[in-house]
């Protein structure tokens, strides 16, 4: 559980896909509302793999934003 708490998937995002990818993070999560992406990411084996990921908002029981949860689709 800790390794994947720090493990910082931007090292693995494709240079020519990572700047688009970023920047879609980021709006995706400042609006608070669910969001995809899709590039080129590189695998345990060092290929490069399309994934396109989808991120929906959490919120408690009193509606408030308290994260996202996703899931990529390679």
């Amino acid at each position: 559980y800790e390794e994947a708490l720090d493990f910082d998937w931007r090292r693995i995002i494709h240079p020519d896909d990572a700047a688009q990818v970023l920047a879609q993070s980021v709006a995706g999560e400042a609006s608070l509302d669910a969001f995809e992406l899709e590039g080129r990411y590189r695998n345990v084996h060092g290929e490069w793999r399309w994934l396109h990921s989808t991120s929906q908002p959490r919120r408690d029981a009193q509606g408030r934003h308290i994260g996202f949860i996703g899931v990529a689709h390679d």
